[in-house]
């Protein structure tokens, strides 16, 4: 179809070849978004068609902050701001500016693609933002890393997240199991808002062993994240026949959301997702102010994170 036309703009198109297996990703202009991802033309993450909308944030990168914001409302050094509410159901702010901006192509190659945005200051958030992502291909899937300059005279609270949904192929997502470490959720209210944390050991919400994901109701935060060998942390999603896509991020991304659905729109109906979200911060984090990444004025914060395939465990 026509790029022009496309609701995510200009599609990139992205192959590797090692050896006998081949690795391909389609990455949007428009909020930067991984919208296919492909390992020997396995699909590992559930995309939508090139025409249609994003749904349920499919793909898209959340900056600068990720979740939601109840009410849109922040303070930040005795100064209230109000962001845009963009869920009106729940009245919060939500995701951030990033998934609705255009892109510009900085650089691109068979493998590659560098892309670049820049998030203006408003009166919700008054800083302006840098915003270049880079995605690469890997022998087994793809790595994605962002670089964010603050491009103003004070230092700007940044959080980043991001929202993929892994599949593997045909195989039902309701047949997957979930496995993740993380020991400790965040409690939420009736509107998806924080109102403490507790450990989820002996509830279901407890990932540690795995769980199918047809067998739970999750749209949740977690932290207390382990770390792998290599520093990062990893949420896994595996098959009956114990293939695998992880979905992993770097010593920045402390936190994470998981959520599943059995509305995930498709060109065959709906179907069940699962998207797997490395995150910097909690919930609500601009208004409650934790572990928010303060980026000085000048200064640029890089970080990673990137969705593997492993034919089994």
């Amino acid at each position: 179809m026509n790029n022009d036309v496309s609701p995510t703009g200009e599609q990139i198109n992205l192959e590797r070849r090692v050896g006998d297996s081949t690795v391909t990703a389609t990455v949007t202009s428009v909020g930067a978004g991984l919208r296919v991802l492909k390992v020997d033309g396995l699909n590992i993450v559930q995309g939508f068609a090139e025409d249609a909308e994003v749904a349920y944030c499919a793909g898209q990168i959340l900056i600068p902050w990720p979740n939601r914001v109840r009410d849109g409302a922040w303070t930040h050094e005795g100064v209230v701001r109000q962001l845009p509410v963009n869920e009106p159901e729940l009245n919060n702010a939500i995701h951030g500016f990033l998934l609705k901006l255009p892109h510009e192509v900085l650089a691109r190659s068979a493998e590659s693609v560098i892309l670049r945005a820049t998030i203006p200051a408003s009166d919700g958030y008054p800083w302006e933002l840098s915003v270049v992502t880079e995605y690469v291909l890997t022998d087994a899937g793809i790595s994605i890393t962002h670089r964010i300059t603050n491009a103003s005279a004070t230092p700007a609270p940044v959080a980043v997240g991001s929202h993929p949904f892994p599949c593997i192929g045909d195989v039902p997502t309701e047949d997957l199991v979930v496995t993740f470490g993380g020991a400790t959720r965040i409690v939420v209210d009736d509107r998806l808002n924080p109102t403490g944390a507790e450990p989820v050991a002996g509830t279901r919400f407890d990932l540690s062993g795995g769980r199918r994901v047809g067998d739970v109701d999750l749209d949740t935060a977690y932290t207390d994240i382990p770390q792998r060998d290599d520093g990062t942390r990893a949420m896994t999603a595996t098959a009956p026949d114990g293939r695998c896509v992880t979905v992993w991020g770097d010593s920045n991304f402390a936190h994470a959301q998981i959520f599943n659905t059995d509305q995930f729109p498709t060109e065959k109906g709906t179907v069940w997702a699962l998207a797997l979200e490395p995150t910097t911060a909690p919930p609500n984090a601009l208004a409650s102010g934790e572990e928010l990444h303060m980026v000085a004025a000048g200064d640029t914060w890089e970080l990673s994170w990137g969705v593997e395939f492993q034919q089994n465990i």
